[in-house]
This record gives C-alpha cells, structure tokens and sequence, in this order.
C-alpha cells in the first residue's frame, strides 16, 4: 500500500511539472505571436529592443509626436498667407469699375491694377512705377489714382528738380520758401511708398493730427496753399482714367 502511495505521489508531480510546463510554453507562444500594437491616433508609435534575447527580446514603445490638428491649421493658414502675398513685379488689386466723383473718399479703391497704369505712366518719366503706386494702395488703402495724380501734380509728372536729385514725387517736406527742405529718398518707389502711409496716418486717419476728412476738398483745407489744388488733382485723376480705361 505504501508504495502504491509513493508511486502516486511521484506521478502528481511529475503531471504537475507537465501542466505548468506546458502553461509556460503557452504563455510564451501567446507573448511571441502578439500582434503588434496600434499605434496612438495622436501619436506615431516606435517599438525599439531595450534587451537582446535572442528570439526573446523584450521591447519598449516609445512615442514621436505628430502635428496637432491646430498646428497643422496654423502651418496651412502661413503657407496661404505667404502664397497670397503679392510680389513687386505682380502687385495689384482685383481690378473692377469704382465710379469717380469729386466728394468720394480718397480711401475708395482704385479698382486698377499696374498694367493699368503703366499704360499712362509708360509715356512719361513715372514709367515703370505703376506697381509701387498700386502696392502702397494695397498696403495704405490709399486711392492709387489719387497718388498718381498727386505725385504728377506735384513733381512735373517726374520731371521736378527734386525728383530727380531726390527721390522725391510729392514734394514731401518742402515748403514754399525753400524746396530744398524735400525728404530725400533712395528710390522713387520708396517715395511712393512712404508718402501714400503718411497721408493715410496724418491726413485719413480721424486720430491724424491733419485730419479734415476723406474728400480732396477736406484734405485741401490742410494740404495745400493753393485752394484749387483739390480740383486740379481731381483733374489729373479724371484724365488718367479716361486713358487707362
């Protein structure tokens, strides 16, 4: 009897050992054929071995971060901002028909683009600076006609001495007694450019120390001595148009 008990005893453990060896090898199996992973829908998943076992290597997950939908939103947007800039050489608004009258605001677009202007300009020494008139509408929101037509005015289409030793179209910080006192500029584009943001700031802005309004008669009550310039340049205005259109 004892050793009928030994004997049974001995074949336990023995289906014992057997049973657990084979839960291990399932284990295992079940460890070694897992499917990899899906990765985190924010995130972009990396397994990489951290020990080397042979067949058995244990790994860890690490994660790269993706864009965010925002910043993806936000890099679009840049991208769109950069497209939508318009180059010096390109620069222009949407062309379409702005009626002219004497009381419109000088901050009505001019509905032209550069090859407009260049039409009329192309026939006197302004030639080749339709694009900077066009670009300081664009960036001011001052009437490019008007600016045109100002700055013809105010240099003989191009022709004044200070033009030409200076830069300087408008005549910008002379004064009656001494022309002389005219800003200096690098380039007439730069006039141009510089001209159109100080008549915006000074003279069409309600908060400019030279605002009278937005017509060429409210800027005339402040701009100039002579009380027909409004008309004059409004002149100007009339016949450029007439030729461009």
């Amino acid at each position: 009897m004892r050793t009928n008990k030994k004997t049974r005893k001995t074949l336990l453990k023995r289906i014992t050992a057997i049973v657990v060896v084979a839960l291990i090898l399932a284990l295992n199996s079940v460890f070694m054929y897992m499917p990899d992973p899906k990765p985190d829908p924010v995130v972009e998943s990396v397994l990489e071995p951290i020990v080397e076992r042979g067949e058995c290597s244990v790994y860890v997950q690490k994660t790269i971060p993706q864009i965010t939908l925002e910043q993806e939103k936000l890099a679009k947007r840049a991208q769109a901002n950069q497209e939508s800039k318009i180059s010096l050489a390109s620069r222009s608004i949407e062309k379409r028909e702005i009626p002219l009258h004497f009381e419109m605001s000088l901050l009505t677009p001019s509905g032209l683009t550069a090859q407009d202007l260049e039409k009329r300009l192309s026939k006197t020494t302004l030639k080749g600076l339709s694009e900077y008139y066009i670009r300081a509408e664009y960036e001011s929101g001052v009437n490019a006609l008007f600016l045109v037509s100002l700055s013809a005015h105010e240099s003989s289409w191009g022709k004044s001495k200070i033009a030409g030793t200076k830069n300087n179209l408008f005549g910008w910080g002379a004064n009656t007694e001494d022309p002389s006192n005219a800003k200096s500029f690098s380039t007439k584009g730069e006039c141009i450019l510089h001209v159109a943001n100080k008549i915006k700031s000074n003279y069409l802005t309600e908060s400019g120390k030279y605002f009278r309004g937005y017509t060429l008669s409210d800027m005339n009550k402040i701009y100039a001595a002579d009380k027909e310039w409004d008309s004059k340049i409004f002149k100007t205005m009339k016949s450029i148009l007439k030729e461009v259109r």
